[in-house]
């Protein structure tokens, strides 16, 4: 049953990169406690996919912008995609984001910009150009994507985990900066369980402790949308990520380069452009090409 109520009259979460995997558990979770959906992600069949399937689930309205996040001009695109639907966004969820695995001098150049655009770029200049809509809608939520490997700098995946720091701390300054009108959450989700061979063969370079800190794409934004809606600053799904966090931070930086390293040189030659569309239920969330050097 699809809601006839204009837009106007209710409150909306806007989520990005939220056509599939844990974008699209997002818009499930928020479109249950009873709020408008609107979606953006790449123009594929994807997309229509999961706006019926929220349209089936809660009787909500959901809107889809078909956009690629890489070009320039996207943000403004959005703001005037929300301006004319008449959508009140009282909810951000920054999603979307680009992985890379691999040698940092192997990274074509324009991936790397493709990388920082979405992962940096698109969160921050989007939670700049929705400040006066999410005032207006207070109190109103902000959860940006960030990953358990943003809290460490990890060798061969070098711009990624540089990216997601950024999103940790300018989440957490932002939360303390708009305190009180917007409750800013950062979530740092470990790996996300796919069927993908390409996701299960990474998993056993890691084996037990892949499978240890492993969440579906369904529990990460359930303990997401809780998370925020709690008011958590700091959202980190399950125990262990958070002794793995807190372990390594006691490390002195060399040690810990050097762990990081040996665990993590498997992939030095594992070139993936990872467009995060998060996958049914992969961790990331993909919205461009995918180059995989082993399926070329």
């Amino acid at each position: 049953m699809i809601n006839t109520l204009p837009s106007m009259n209710r409150y909306c979460a806007l989520i990005t990169g939220g056509s599939d995997g844990i974008g699209r558990e997002f818009a499930l979770a928020c479109a249950r406690e009873g709020y408008d959906i609107a979606i953006v992600a790449l123009p594929d069949p994807q997309l229509a996919t999961t706006v019926r399937l929220i349209e089936e689930a809660a009787p909500v309205r959901c809107f889809s912008l078909g956009l690629d996040l890489t070009k320039a001009g996207a943000v403004e695109k959005i703001v005037d995609w929300v301006g004319q639907k008449k959508l009140a966004v009282r909810i951000l969820i920054n999603n979307a984001g680009l992985g890379y695995t691999g040698r940092f001098e192997a990274m074509p150049p324009s991936q790397l910009q493709n990388v920082i655009t979405v992962n940096t770029m698109l969160s921050s200049v989007l939670c700049h150009a929705l400040q006066p809509e999410l005032f207006r809608n207070a109190p109103s939520y902000v959860l940006n994507l960030s990953s358990i490997a943003g809290t460490m700098p990890v060798p061969y995946y070098a711009v990624y985990t540089g990216t997601k720091h950024f999103v940790y701390s300018f989440s957490l300054a932002l939360r303390q900066e708009w305190k009180g009108r917007v409750a800013v959450s950062v979530m740092c989700p470990g790996p996300v369980l796919t069927n993908h061979p390409r996701h299960q063969r990474r998993a056993g370079h890691f084996g037990f402790w892949s499978r240890l800190i492993t969440l579906t794409a369904s529990e990460v934004a359930q303990i997401g949308i809780e998370g925020m809606l709690q008011n958590e600053g700091l959202i980190i799904p399950k125990r262990v990520n958070r002794w793995v966090i807190r372990l390594m931070r006691t490390l002195p930086v060399r040690l810990r380069l050097r762990i990081l390293k040996k665990l993590f040189i498997k992939l030095k030659d594992d070139y993936r452009y990872e467009p995060t569309r998060q996958p049914s239920s992969q961790g990331l969330n993909a919205e461009a090409l995918v180059m995989r050097r082993d399926e070329e």
